[in-house]
This record gives C-alpha cells, sequence and structure tokens, in this order.
C-alpha cells in the first residue's frame, strides 16, 4: 500500500543580480527541409500539440462505433462510407498482422538463442538483445519496488494502447518523448523496431547508414538461421503500396517497443522478487548469486535464466492474440491513406485542399493538414464532433462528440499564453470540455478519439505552483479527480484544515461516507448523516451480482466456441434458455476437430516446461485463419457481444454509484449543492486476487472517482475502514473519523 505525501513547494534557487557571463556555444547549423511536411506551418502545430500535453492530461474519447460515426459524418454518401470505412478497417489489420510476424520472429530467434546455450552468445548477437530490450539492473529493481502499485486485473485494453499512442510524429522521424523513457537506448531501440516493422511491410531493406545497417545485420542473422525469407519488394512486382510504410507501423511500433520492456524488464524485476521471496521461505535451493540480476549481460538473458529458475512460468516472447487489437493513426497518417486510396474518397480530399489552395500531392496535404485545427479531418470524414446547435438534452445523448471541440492553432496559442501568465490562478480557471489532439484509435469496429481535457491541469496535478496558488486538493478537481487520495491523518490536521476545506460550514453539518473495497463485496459503505444521527444507512454489493453480464457473456461464448461452423448459435437467449434435445447427438469427432474450443486446446504450450514456440507457431499458422474469421468475422458478430458486455458491466457500476450518491442526496450528473458538505472516505487497503474471479475493487473505485467529482473524497486507513463497517454506535464513528469530528466541541 503507498500512502500519497503532499510535497511541500520549493522556492527557486537565488540567482546573482550580475552573473558571470558564459560563452555562447557555437550555433549548430539548422539542416534543409526535407519536404513541404517540414514547414513552419507543420512545426507550430506539432510544437502547439506538445504544449497542450504538458498543460492538459491526454485521455481516449469514446464514441461509439465506426460505422455509426461514418454514417453521420458522410450523410446519404454510400459509395464514400464504403470507402472510409475500408481504410479505417484494412489499416489496422494490416499493422496488426506485421506486429504479430514480427513478434514470431523474435521469439523464435530468442528460442533457437536459447537452445544453443546463452553461455556461448557473441558480441554481435548480445548487441540484438540489446536492441530487442535496454539493460536491466539491480537498480532497476529498486526503483521497480520503490514506485510499485498494484495493476489493476480489470485495466481496459485501451488505457495501454492509448499511452503508446500518446506521441506523434515530427517529419516520419521518431519523437524522442516517450512514456517509458527517452533515453539514448530507447530511441534506438525504437528507431530498431520502426526500421524492421517497416520491412517486414514493404520488403525494401533499411538505408546502410546509423541504424539501418544493425537492421540489415538482424535480418541477415534470421536469414543464416533458416527463420526469415524476405519477401519481393512491391517495386519487383510492380505493385503500389496501399499504405505508407512509416504511418502504418508507426503505431505498433510504440506498443511492440513497450511489450518488450513490459516483459523483459519488468518481467525480470518482478521474477527477481519471487525467487528472493522464496529463497527467504526456504522453498528455493539456490545461492544469492544465482538468482542475482547481472549487468554486463542482455536483459533478455536475464530473464531467461530466472524464468528457468521459476519453471518457466512465463512466454519467452510477447504474442499478440487473434483478436484485432486496437491501433492509432493521426490526421497526417489518414490524410496519405485516403489519398493513396483513390476513387470518391481521393476526390473528396483533394476538393478539401484545393480550396485552400493546397497542393494535391501527399507532402501537399499533410503540410495542408499541419494549418488545420486538430480533428478537422475527423470531422469531414470519420465522425461528427463539435455538432452545432444542439439542445442540452440533444448534447447529453451525443455523449463524446457534443463535448469535444474543434479550436483553431490561433485559440490554442491565446488559451497556452492565458495558462503560462504569471499571475494564473488555478483557483479561478473554469474551461471544460475536450479539445481534439488529433489521433483515434480504432479495431475496424469501434472509434476512440484521443482528446485533452481541458478541465484538468497538470500544473496542479503535479504541483508546479506555489502552494498558496493552488487550489485545497481534495475539493477542487482541477488537479484530477483521483490523484490526491492522500490518508485523512495527512489532509486535516488542525482546525484551520477544516475551517479551509469546508469555509463558513458547521463541521457537524458535514455527511460522511465511508467505504471499502473487498474481492467478494465490490463494495461495502456506511454513510453518517447529521440530519439522522440515529438512523443507520449501509450497502453492500456482492461481486457475483455486478458479474452477471461477464457470466452471460462468458455462456454465449463457450456455446460459440463449442458449435460446429454449420451450426454457430445464432443469438444469446439460444445458448443460455434452449438446452440440448434429447435426441439431439454430440459433434462427431472429425466436426469436434473444427471446433474453436478444440483448436485452441491443441495448440502447443507457449510456458511451462514443454514450451516451444516453433510448434506452436507452426500449428498456429494451420489454424490462423480460422482463428480470425471467429474473433474478427462475421460481421463482428464477436466484438458486438463484447461491447454489450462491456456497456451492461457500466451500467452495473454505475447503479452503484447511483445508490451511494443517493445516500447523500446527490445523483449522477447534478452538481453537488455547496450548503451540503460531503465528505468521502476510501479505504486504502490494496490486494491483488489469483484464485477464482477476478476482484473488481480498483476498476470499480476508478469509476466511482469520476462521480464524486463534487466531494471531498479522502483515503483512510485500513484498520479504521475494517471498524467503520463493523461499528454499532454513531459515536463511535465520530471518533474513527477524527481529524474532522474532533474538533467538533
Amino acid at each position: 500500500m503507498k500512502q500519497f505525501v503532499a510535497k511541500p513547494y520549493k522556492e527557486p534557487e537565488h540567482k546573482p543580480e550580475n552573473p558571470k557571463p558564459k560563452p555562447k556555444p557555437k550555433p549548430k547549423p539548422k539542416p534543409k527541409p526535407k519536404s513541404l511536411s517540414t514547414s513552419a506551418v507543420t512545426k507550430e502545430k506539432l510544437t502547439i500539440t506538445r504544449l497542450m500535453t504538458y498543460q492538459h492530461p491526454t485521455t481516449s474519447l469514446y464514441l461509439g462505433t465506426l460505422l455509426a460515426n461514418v454514417k453521420r459524418a458522410l450523410p446519404n454518401q454510400d459509395g464514400l462510407q464504403q470507402e472510409v470505412m475500408a481504410i479505417h478497417q484494412k489499416a489496422p489489420s494490416e499493422a496488426a498482422r506485421i506486429k504479430r510476424q514480427c513478434q514470431r520472429l523474435i521469439g523464435e530467434y530468442i528460442e533457437h538463442l536459447v537452445k544453443k546455450g546463452l553461455e556461448s552468445l557473441d558480441a554481435e548477437e548480445r548487441k540484438f538483445l540489446d536492441l530487442l530490450c535496454p539493460r536491466v539492473s539491480m537498480k532497476d529493481v529498486k526503483d521497480d519496488a520503490d514506485d510499485a502499485m498494484e495493476d489493476d486485473e480489470d485495466r481496459d485494453e485501451i488505457v495501454s494502447v492509448m499511452g503508446e499512442d500518446d506521441d506523434e510524429e515530427d517529419d516520419g522521424d521518431e519523437d524522442d518523448t516517450d512514456l517509458e523513457g527517452s533515453g539514448k537506448d530507447d530511441k534506438e531501440q525504437r528507431q530498431f523496431l520502426s526500421n524492421f516493422l517497416t520491412h517486414l511491410y514493404s520488403g525494401n531493406f533499411p538505408k546502410s547508414a546509423g541504424i539501418g545497417i544493425k537492421v540489415d545485420a538482424f535480418i541477415s542473422r534470421l536469414e543464416g538461421l533458416d527463420l526469415y525469407t524476405p519477401p519481393r519488394t512491391w517495386s519487383e512486382i510492380n505493385k503500389t503500396l496501399p499504405f505508407t510504410p512509416k504511418d502504418l507501423v508507426r503505431s505498433v511500433v510504440g506498443q511492440l517497443k513497450a511489450e518488450l520492456k513490459r516483459m523483459y524488464k519488468k518481467g525480470t524485476c518482478d521474477l527477481h522478487k519471487t525467487l528472493k521471496k522464496r529463497a527467504s521461505k526456504g522453498l528455493l535451493k539456490r545461492s544469492n548469486e544465482e538468482i542475482q540480476i547481472r549487468g554486463d549481460i542482455s536483459a533478455v538473458e536475464n530473464y531467461v535464466a530466472l524464468n528457468k529458475l521459476t519453471q518457466n512460468p512465463r512466454g519467452i516472447a510477447p504474442m499478440t492474440t487473434s483478436k484485432q487489437p486496437y491501433i492509432g493513426f493521426t490526421e497526417r497518417e489518414l490524410a496519405g491513406f485516403y489519398f493513396k486510396s483513390g476513387g470518391k474518397l481521393k476526390e473528396r480530399l483533394v476538393e478539401l485542399v484545393s480550396k485552400d489552395g493546397g497542393l494535391a500531392t501527399i507532402p501537399g496535404i499533410q503540410w495542408w493538414i499541419g494549418a488545420k485545427e486538430p480533428g478537422f479531418l475527423f470531422k469531414h470524414f470519420v465522425a461528427d464532433i463539435d455538432p452545432q446547435n444542439l439542445t442540452s438534452r440533444q448534447k447529453g445523448k451525443a455523449g463524446h462528440r457534443a463535448a469535444i471541440k474543434l479550436w483553431s492553432l490561433d485559440a490554442l496559442r491565446s488559451h497556452l499564453q492565458k495558462l503560462e501568465e504569471p499571475g494564473f490562478q488555478p483557483g479561478e480557471y473554469a474551461e471544460k470540455g475536450y479539445i481534439s489532439r488529433g489521433s483515434l484509435l480504432t479495431d475496424g469496429f469501434e472509434l476512440y478519439l484521443l482528446g485533452f481535457k481541458l478541465r484538468e491541469l497538470q500544473c496542479v496535478r503535479y504541483r508546479r505552483l506555489p502552494a498558496d496558488r493552488l487550489p485545497p486538493r481534495i475539493t477542487s478537481t482541477v488537479g484530477g479527480v483521483d490523484y490526491y487520495l492522500q490518508e485523512i491523518r495527512h489532509v486535516i490536521q488542525t482546525k484551520e484544515d477544516v475551517a479551509w476545506l469546508w469555509p463558513e460550514i458547521d463541521p457537524h453539518d458535514i455527511k460522511i461516507l465511508t467505504l471499502n473495497a473487498r474481492q467478494a463485496f465490490v463494495v461495502g459503505a456506511y454513510a453518517y448523516l447529521p440530519e439522522d444521527p440515529d438512523a443507520h444507512y449501509n450497502l453492500t454489493v456482492n461481486q457475483k451480482a455486478v458479474l452477471q453480464p461477464v457470466f452471460r457473456y462468458r455462456r454465449w461464448l463457450k456455446g460459440e466456441k463449442e458449435a460446429t461452423p454449420d451450426k454457430q448459435i445464432e443469438s444469446i437467449a439460444q445458448t443460455e434458455s434452449q438446452p440440448r434435445l434429447e435426441g439431439e447427438k454430440e459433434a462427431t469427432p472429425d466436426k469436434q476437430k473444427e471446433l474453436i474450443a478444440h483448436i485452441e486446446s491443441q495448440l502447443p504450450p507457449l510456458r511451462g516446461p514443454g514450451a516451444n514456440l516453433f510448434d506452436y507457431v507452426k500449428e498456429l499458422e494451420k489454424v490462423e485463419e480460422r482463428l480470425s474469421e471467429f474473433y474478427n468475422g462475421k460481421k463482428n458478430r464477436f466484438k458486438k457481444h463484447a461491447l454489450d458486455m462491456e456497456r451492461a458491466k457500466q451500467a452495473e457500476y454505475q447503479a452503484i454509484a447511483a445508490s451511494l450518491l443517493g445516500i447523500l442526496g446527490g445523483s449522477i450528473g447534478r452538481h453537488r449543492n455547496p450548503a451540503n458538505p460531503v465528505l468521502i472516505g476510501v479505504g486504502l487497503g490494496r490486494f491483488k486476487s489469483t484464485g477464482r474471479l477476478s476482484s473488481l475493487h480498483s476498476s470499480f473505485l476508478a469509476r466511482l472517482f469520476l462521480y464524486f467529482y463534487q466531494g471531498a473524497v479522502v483515503g483512510l486507513y485500513r484498520s479504521w475502514t475494517k471498524r467503520i463497517l463493523h461499528f454499532e454506535k454513531v459515536p463511535r464513528l465520530r471518533k474513527l473519523c477524527g481529524p474532522v469530528l474532533a474538533f467538533v466541541p
């Protein structure tokens, strides 16, 4: 359990009035622009985007299904709708295919080295492994322990994808800024993966300079081991690439880079902790030297060695499932895809460019989109964002589409200037809504847009301003709705703190709601209401009640996997309510081999004592088309059922939140009356469930904070919440919630 402690603001060091002048370094010669895409206009938009990232957090905004949004953006234009849908379905599919091919080649190469013996690696092979993942040391284990936070076992796939798709490119070159780090090794790893993935798609070898030399050497090594045969280039077979290679693979480069570091670097640290724990209990007869992480070898070698000591509980390489993942693209990349597609889509794009005097070429179109406001291309082709003349009811139904704003570059520049003023007061900041970042995420069925959250400020979240200018941490949402979950003893320490947080409010009138999340019960709550101090208000929610949509989806999925291709179940009702008829026979052995459940169970294992990635890839290639058809084909039938399950699960969470807010006299979406002070205490105990059903405590609390944006949310120590949920008398609650009520005479 990690406790957050407020850090005081540090005044900058005093500088002398007449410092000694430092010799000015010679200015470096500016490189000449390579194309129109490197013009000042494009640079300006990229600079504004990076400054917005510094000032506001980025979030993914769900817009619904891709088809519904395209129809709203292009009404009564069936031909154009089909072309846009084809681009947004084929591009993610092709990018995911290239990513899977790269994962398999990396896995087969590492498995070959393991069979050969990692002790006999030469310098070149170790250099290749360092390019796949930077080295790890014992310092990384310590840093990982200091910053450790329990992972949410029900976390959404979108979060990870959004994080890796958060940085844009600068003229086709990778941005140095990266969530995993921005050092030399990270940049070299990204460039290596980018060049290798580009080669897998286009067949063209990288330039024989810089990182391209290392990529050529790696390809030659794979050829020498009979693991890979380079395809014929598209120019040799006289065909044009449907997508620009670097633009297509940019998003999956970030995903693959994060997956490799998560497996080999973080995985090595996790395995080391596991072995240390076993050794301390006497369950591992190994010396401390054998379970140490060596800094003189690659992270892959450390990972394989520690994984072997624990009977190979983890795979040897990350593998993407047959389900289509979410892939991110920027407006600049999509503009190039639209232009190369031809047909009505190209004509419509050229028409928009010609109105502004742009050139009908890919560099000209990229220059043109660099001068437009973020989200302009999405508005005209993908989704009807920022609709005008809507009533408040219509805006509520439109959801994120209506909340997204399209601001011009001048408006964005003015907004940034206000935030950078010396006398800026975040307590008086009142902007709300979202600004499009110019990127989207899609799997060919659902659509997300990346946007900046105007309501929240990074300068407040990370305390970049003096303490006297920062708003109260637990009564203001400018710094985020869940960042300042501090223990109450660190927030309220004196009577003055109570008066500062609730000015002109009698502490007797403060309503208190205490929550405790566990595995068997998603949440347990008790409320103290001053107007009725002798009443007891309890609420407990069973985990199985919340998971009913998941259970129903699992039953449907099990029935589909056990059905033969010619007898696919057509609805969930048939799966659940219609039992097998008495005279109906089981599938014959020949038919059983066609079942998805049988196909997946017969694939060789990827982890454990008998793991063999070569056999797995060989068998997977035989049934890959069948699995892809089940998870991604049949008019997205699998994805539609998964979407219904997520919507029902979200409705369950909203019902719980509505019940909790109803106890306090509020409701979802309604602003709290300042005369109705509320204190919400959340248990800070953290745990991880490994058996039975996965715990929903983390995912539920993360969503719950979104609805408590008008209440003061604090953390309560674990033993406090345990006693609060079982107390019998109201005076005991007053004693346990002492920091607020102890100052009452």
